[in-house]
């Protein structure tokens, strides 16, 4: 029998959903802290952090994804990851209600994504099952770059 190569997943919840990103991308796990508002800025970004001396843009999980804005608790982080957007390495935070654990995963766990919505369909790369429920593979890139396409896009709308 051959050994299918696995991928190592940080998993958090959003709401009350199970979300999973590839940990090739996280770079750090800080506790949540004051942001700073950016005027301007699309609704899915909360803020800034002083992140290692930059400035880091902090995504709302929750407007992004369609849920519930939840109230901070002692359990709230901010994930911050490292990913390539349009041949640039970026760093972007990410707020998420709470971690659950590390796991590995195997290509054979991972599940399609149902034909739901295609818009989500581009941000979720697959399904693992845990008991009677799932947790939802995030493919940051789509999210990112979707998140970005729309904030140019509302940008040049107020320019006309």
């Amino acid at each position: 029998m051959e050994k299918q190569d696995s991928k190592t997943f940080l998993t958090f919840r959003v709401g009350n959903e199970l979300y999973a990103v590839n940990t090739r991308y996280v770079i750090s796990i800080i506790e949540m802290k004051p942001l700073t508002r950016v005027p301007e800025a699309p609704n899915f970004i909360e803020g800034v952090i002083n992140f290692r001396g930059k400035a880091l843009p902090v995504l709302n999980l929750h407007v992004i994804l369609g849920s519930p804005k939840k109230a901070t608790t002692p359990e709230t982080a901010i994930v911050i990851n490292e990913l390539v957007y349009e041949n640039n390495s970026i760093q972007v935070g990410m707020i998420v209600d709470s971690l659950t654990g590390v796991f590995n995963y195997t290509e054979g766990e991972i599940l399609p994504t149902p034909e739901i919505s295609q818009q989500q369909r581009k941000w979720i790369d697959g399904l693992v099952q845990n008991n009677e429920t799932f947790t939802q593979i995030l493919n940051l890139e789509a999210l990112i770059n979707e998140a970005s396409h729309q904030w140019i896009e509302k940008i040049g709308k107020e320019v006309s």
